[in-house]
């Protein structure tokens, strides 16, 4: 059946066409050519991968369909696989894994482009014995490719049900407010949070400038291996952090030791604020968004602790721990949006105190964030 939305692939990619766009996407930026060129063998580990995926014909026109439709989506595939290949080796996954994390990164966006696979009567039949109404959104369904990517991969890599798990979970979050299907750290294996992890880097990138900023993205990988997915975020911080230095880069901060010890004081502050409505709400633990909020509020405390932002306060040393500071706006912007939804379910006192705390917030991650520079065109 032909589609009438997204293009049908004229010819199958071959393995030797990934590997040249692999090696070609690297050639063109530093950063990609130094964490590639850092490991010994992955050139060779990934050309075996590709040439292995010919046991698995329709995955190759699969992956064609990315390519046909989409660079961008072929060439994120691309780098979270390399990405995930050179973290899964730092922390010794076996190698059978590892080459299905490369090719659940090949294939992680599929099910956005198999609307001639008969998505949408899937999603009707599904919501049907589940006594939903027949129709999908289109927003529903866009954010639904994971579990259609999954089940079609399920089908065509069957002895190899680890490509179709990680596909499924490729945009699951720590805190289970991802989708499909809301799973949270504790219930996601290493290699899950590897490419997760890979696409929350490929998602930076694209919010900042493309592959050459990624060494811009150490400062939230540091922050991250404090608060969730330690050991894969920690072995991701690793690989960037050594290539960076390996290149002689060196992260401009953007803020005078003064303006940080400004900004700690405000950090600390709204930290013990937070934590004591985080006591205030456990009447409240039966609403979704306020377990949500507390889980959040728990892990700004654990990286208040572990971060030593408290001794740099009292030691006066502001720039001791700029690089949490730099990647903090990210995070308490969460904390922003969880604050917002729990006002809307509390009775007035309680949700009065989450407005106070939510203009505390607003107003320490405005000074958080670097000023912009001025332009005629912004």
């Amino acid at each position: 059946m032909a589609t009438s939305k997204h293009l049908q692939p004229e010819f199958l990619i071959t393995p030797e066409a990934i590997i040249e766009s692999a090696k070609g996407l690297t050639s063109f930026y530093g950063p990609l050519e130094t964490i590639t060129g850092s490991s010994d063998d992955f050139w060779t580990e990934l050309e075996r991968f590709c040439v292995e995926l010919l046991q698995y014909p329709q995955a190759l026109e699969a992956l064609s369909r990315i390519y046909a439709n989409s660079i961008l989506d072929f060439e994120r595939g691309l780098f979270c696989g390399m990405f995930s290949v050179l973290v899964a080796r730092r922390l010794g996954i076996k190698k059978a894994r590892i080459r299905s994390l490369f090719y659940a990164a090949l294939l992680q966006d599929v099910g956005s482009y198999m609307e001639d696979y008969g998505i949408s009567d899937y999603f009707n039949i599904v919501r049907a014995k589940l006594g939903g109404k027949p129709s999908v959104s289109t927003s529903s369904q866009n954010r639904s490719h994971a579990l259609v990517g999954s089940s079609l991969i399920e089908d065509v890599m069957s002895d190899d049900s680890l490509v179709a798990e990680l596909v499924l979970h490729h945009h699951a979050k720590d805190d289970g407010t991802g989708y499909p299907t809301n799973v949270g750290e504790n219930q996601l294996s290493i290699e899950q949070q590897i490419l997760i992890v890979a696409n929350e880097v490929s998602d930076l990138l694209a919010e900042r400038g493309g592959f050459d900023d990624l060494y811009d993205c150490i400062a939230e990988l540091k922050l991250s291996s404090v608060m969730y997915f330690r050991e894969v975020n920690g072995a991701a911080y690793s690989l960037l952090a050594e290539a960076a230095n390996s290149s002689h880069y060196h992260a401009q901060l953007s803020t005078s030791d003064a303006k940080a010890l400004m900004q700690l004081e405000a950090m600390c502050s709204f930290s013990a604020n937070a934590l004591a409505y985080s006591s205030d709400l456990l009447e409240f633990e039966h609403y979704a968004s306020v377990r949500q909020l507390r889980a959040l509020i728990k892990k700004l405390d654990l990286l208040m602790r572990d971060t030593g932002f408290a001794q740099a306060l009292d030691k006066k040393c502001g720039n001791s721990v700029a690089i949490y500071l730099q990647a903090l706006p990210n995070f308490l912007e969460r904390i922003m949006e969880k604050l917002k939804t729990v006002q809307k379910s509390l009775p007035q006192d309680a949700a009065s105190k989450a407005s106070d705390l939510n203009s505390e917030l607003k107003s320490l991650i405005s000074s958080l964030k670097p000023n912009k520079a001025f332009s005629l065109f912004s």
